[in-house]
């Protein structure tokens, strides 16, 4: 594979599912919090924090710091990826790069969404693939 502009927006989807477990995990805390605070509200008499309290809220703290951290990382790797898809003149060949290298969709999906045979398909992977970046990539003439 010669194109190098393919590792930073296969990067993204990464990135993405990242996100998406940081968003899990500050989920899971907020429902430990909304269970303390339910269990704290309907105690008689008070009886002070229960143990663990403040490292559910301190872990919480880490993972939104982390999750801030990583939207701003999605965010800038974004941006990069927009210019290169950018550059991409024909507007087919954008989508098939977004949905292949960005989106990590499957051969077969990507072959579906945009009503390609499997000999289109493979003609078009290799035309990005060999190209040395994607502003240089053309969608192959189907009559070659």
């Amino acid at each position: 594979m010669n194109n190098k502009d393919i590792p930073l927006l296969s990067r993204i989807f990464y990135i993405m599912q990242d996100i998406r477990s940081l968003q899990h995990r500050s989920d899971f805390h907020d429902e430990q919090l909304y269970s303390t605070t339910k269990r704290l509200t309907g105690m008689p008499g008070g009886g002070g924090m229960p143990h663990g309290f403040d490292s559910i809220i301190g872990e919480l703290e880490e993972v939104n710091h982390e999750y801030g951290e990583k939207i701003a990382e999605y965010v800038e790797e974004l941006k990069k990826a927009e210019k290169i898809l950018n550059g991409i003149e024909e507007p087919k060949m954008q989508i098939f790069v977004r949905a292949l290298y960005v989106d990590q969709l499957a051969q077969a999906e990507v072959m579906r969404e945009l009503e390609m045979t499997e000999y289109q398909f493979a003609k078009a992977r290799k035309c990005v693939e060999e190209a040395e970046t994607m502003k240089k990539v053309q969608w192959p003439d189907p009559f070659k």
